[in-house]
């Protein structure tokens, strides 16, 4: 018996932010598999966390099915996604309908499998990975292409901003409360590449 954690995010804002996946694989309480990635575009209107966390159960499905398990526990805490996968809740979105119908042929594949719902705190490790996929992205220079999520330059490539506005992008970084961690990193170490010479 295989137990699987999957987690999802879209950050720093959702819809239309950075997706990326996580799942991490137990058995006899010891992990013998973890991966994460992104998931769709980034900075799309169709980048959402429902596809981050489809995309998580997707990934870790699939990976079940090539190791030929067949005995394997899903854990996810999404109660959307769960609930989807399970028939509880009926699949309204268009855009998600695809890789739900995905989803569900990957997991007839496996003999014998469950998908459950648990808190947040009990999924720290995939919630680790896909932390760990976004920093990956923003450390990797994801940051200058994404559009400016608030200000008066809202829309435009943060990269720009830098660029064409330094003082105000160094005021902002400095002045404004932004609570995602990681953007913040990526925010200030930009900011040593376009120092606005105050």
């Amino acid at each position: 018996m295989l137990k699987v954690y999957f987690d999802g995010l879209c950050e720093p804002v959702n819809p239309g932010g950075v997706a990326t996946w996580g799942f991490v694989v137990f058995k006899a309480n010891r992990i013998i598999f973890k991966d994460c990635g992104l998931a769709g575009i980034p900075f799309r209107k169709s980048t959402t966390n429902n596809l981050a966390e489809y995309t998580a159960l997707l990934k870790a499905a699939s990976w079940c099915v090539q190791q030929k398990a067949k005995s394997v526990k899903f854990y996810g805490d999404s109660m959307l996604v769960v609930n989807q996968v399970n028939g509880t809740y009926r699949v309204k979105s268009e855009n998600m309908a695809p890789l739900y119908l995905k989803v569900m042929e990957t997991l007839k594949e496996i003999k014998n499998y469950s998908v459950e719902w648990i808190p947040k705190e009990q999924n720290t490790v995939a919630d680790e990975l896909t932390k760990a996929a976004y920093e990956d992205f923003m450390q990797k220079g994801g940051i200058l292409k994404m559009p400016m999520p608030f200000g008066k330059y809202k829309g435009i490539p943060i990269e720009k901003v830098a660029q064409h506005h330094p003082r105000y992008f160094e005021w902002l970084v400095k002045n404004v409360e932004i609570k995602d961690p990681i953007f913040k990193k990526a925010l200030e170490s930009l900011l040593k590449t376009f120092p606005s010479g105050l």
